[in-house]
């Protein structure tokens, strides 16, 4: 379960890092694709009664974005689990944020346990306040995930 969290983290971390690299303009003027990694930096699991994977269960993190090695910026998330079936399988729903030099941008969505995520990009401020657009984050490790942005006005 911590695992899994922790991946769901690395996910939602990803857009942001997108959104730090489409810089120069007022909004986003044409479609970006970026190639990013996140890592959290800090991270708190709360297993909510029962123990393993139940309602209520959360984890909140933050980091930092990199591209090519380099920091482009920081985030920050919540995921909580909203749904437990039968195995253990479990759904849950993420929302983050990823601070760039020339604004935020936001992200949100369904998540489910496994190493691969898709998030939709909910909005942002500054140079991307009119941004749009997903997010697609593999976990590489419980601390690092790989993600590719596509942001579009």
């Amino acid at each position: 379960m911590r695992r899994k969290l922790v991946a769901i983290g690395l996910a939602i971390v990803a857009p942001l890092m997108v959104a730090g690299f489409a810089s120069g303009s007022a909004d986003i003027q044409a479609p970006r694709t970026m190639h990013l990694t996140v890592a959290f930096e800090q991270a708190t699991l709360v297993d909510a009664a029962p123990s393993g994977p139940s309602l209520g269960d959360q984890q909140v993190g933050s980091g930092v974005i990199r591209r090519n090695g380099s920091k482009v910026g920081d985030f920050a998330l919540t995921c909580t689990v909203d749904a437990v079936g039968s195995g253990g399988h479990w759904g849950g729903t993420c929302n983050g944020w990823g601070k760039f030099a020339d604004g935020y941008v936001t992200f949100g969505g369904e998540t489910g346990g496994n190493d691969r995520h898709t998030f939709a990009v909910t909005g942002g401020t500054g140079s991307y306040r009119n941004a749009r657009g997903q997010v697609h984050v593999t976990d590489l490790s419980q601390k690092k995930s790989r993600v590719v942005l596509e942001l579009i006005p």
